[in-house]
């Protein structure tokens, strides 16, 4: 049961959406080569089988949705060449870091020093020290992170660089959890190896004690979100008033016994609104959603 349940688990994971799918087989197919590499004689056939099951499961469902019927309508233009695919493929994620340094600085820097400030509290004051070669895994370490979290964004972004260009934001959360996940542990190593230099600066109580004091500092910083997200609630209230009369809009045309609404279009809804053709697929929700034939949004001034 374990290979059936490791291809059926994986295969409907990998039909919800492309770009975790193809991050998906990224990984395990370089977990399945670290497996063969490296794992115990003992048990690396019991590894390999969950593994090489649950690859085989999420290629099922990248080839399932790349075959889907409507792709032919997402793709409205050919696909990239091989070289223009390769070349978007590396160029999308070094764009995204580079746009993420520069669009969330803060962010991006407590990323790394929350770590290595946590990280060298914990191992500056009386904990044995690393021996050289160990120190090296750990600069070792560091480098392999980064590379294996480019490679992994790059896969995630892999399938809108053949489909649409640059991803579009909800096919970049992939790509923003791997980014801050790599911060955070290059972060976390940098503290180490920081905590593990004996020298009189480093290892002395008031740098150590200041240490502290940061940490408990950028403790506060998550309450700015916080007070940035409560500027928005007057924001958020339109909106909300928007959708109401909209819907009493509609629950009053269908209960005069119109059948094919025309309703107004929300310009100011920043999320993706009702189109002007009924058979656009949000259309067609709200149709069935309302229980009428047919829906579409027009602009109309305010009463």
């Amino acid at each position: 049961w374990v290979p059936a349940a490791s291809f059926v688990i994986t295969f409907l994971i990998g039909g919800l959406s492309e770009p975790p799918t193809a991050l998906m087989i990224t990984v395990l197919f370089l977990a399945g080569c670290a497996a063969w590499w490296w794992s115990d004689i003992y048990h690396r056939r019991s590894v390999l089988n969950i593994l090489l099951w649950s690859l085989a499961g999420a290629m099922a469902a990248l080839i399932v949705m790349a075959l889907a019927p409507a792709n032919s309508i997402r793709l409205q233009t050919a696909p990239p060449g091989l070289f223009e695919l390769v070349s978007r493929i590396i160029y999308y994620p070094a764009f995204f870091i580079l746009d993420t340094f520069q669009a969330l600085p803060l962010p991006t820097l407590f990323s790394i020093v929350v770590p290595a400030l946590l990280f060298y509290v914990k191992y500056a004051y009386l904990s044995p020290g690393l021996s050289r070669e160990a120190r090296n895994r750990l600069g070792i370490l560091m480098i392999l992170v980064l590379l294996l979290a480019y490679l992994f964004i790059a896969a995630s972004f892999a399938p809108s660089a053949y489909g649409q260009s640059y991803p579009i934001p909800r096919a970049r959360f992939a790509g923003r959890v791997l980014m801050t996940s790599a911060l955070m542990t290059e972060g976390g190593l940098l503290g180490v190896l920081l905590a593990q230099v004996r020298t009189k600066f480093f290892q002395s109580i008031y740098v150590r004690s200041f240490a502290i004091l940061a940490l408990m500092t950028l403790a506060i910083y998550p309450l700015r979100t916080a007070l940035r997200v409560s500027e928005e609630i007057p924001t958020y209230q339109q909106r909300a008033a928007a959708w109401d009369l909209r819907e009493s809009e509609i629950r009053t045309l269908k209960a005069e016994g119109v059948q094919d609404l025309v309703v107004r279009f929300l310009s100011d809804e920043q999320s993706q609104d009702l189109g002007d053709h009924v058979e656009f697929r949000l259309n067609r929700c709200a149709a069935a959603l309302y229980g009428v034939d047919s829906i579409i949004a027009v602009p109309m001034k305010r009463k």
